[in-house]
């Protein structure tokens, strides 16, 4: 059927449903940008409350390798972010400690967290007491770790 073939009415009809759809659409979009600021200024309140924290914080997968970290925990260790990211947390702590991760695992898969004094060691070797609390968490990727440790070398709480 060509366009002469169709009557007026059946052409204006078309139309409006057309601006109809259209109208539609652009709530929709209108909607969708909404949705996006909102989701990016979510994204940048948990960036900063990450970096402002005043406690190491990691994010580790189950086996221990660190994912994520704050900047507190790069002061705090010593290492730079991209040398702590991808690193396992056993070259953290002194061997003795280290050993003792695979029981750490297997709590925290059970009770979903656990809660400890620790000794950590920096990049430059020395030792220092912590408080170590870990979190199971399931993320899009699958299960983490969320770990808070917190120096206790300048704390009266040793």
């Amino acid at each position: 059927m060509s366009v002469d073939d169709r009557s007026r009415g059946d052409l204006r009809a078309e139309l409006k449903a057309l601006r109809t759809r259209n109208e539609e659409l652009q709530l929709q979009l209108e909607g969708l940008e909404e949705t996006r600021a909102k989701l990016a200024m979510s994204e940048e309140r948990l960036t900063r409350l990450f970096a402002a924290a005043p406690f190491a914080l990691f994010l580790e997968t189950v086996a221990g390798m660190i994912v994520d970290c704050n900047p507190r925990a790069v002061e705090m260790l010593g290492y730079k972010r991209d040398e702590l990211i991808g690193m396992h947390i056993s070259k953290l702590m002194p061997t003795d400690v280290a050993n003792t991760l695979p029981e750490l695992v297997d709590e925290q898969l059970t009770m979903g967290g656990t809660f400890v004094k620790a000794t950590n060691v920096r990049k430059n070797g020395e030792q220092f007491p912590v408080e170590v609390s870990t979190r199971l968490v399931n993320l899009v990727e699958g299960k983490h770790v969320f770990v808070v440790v917190r120096d206790l070398s300048a704390s009266d709480d040793r």
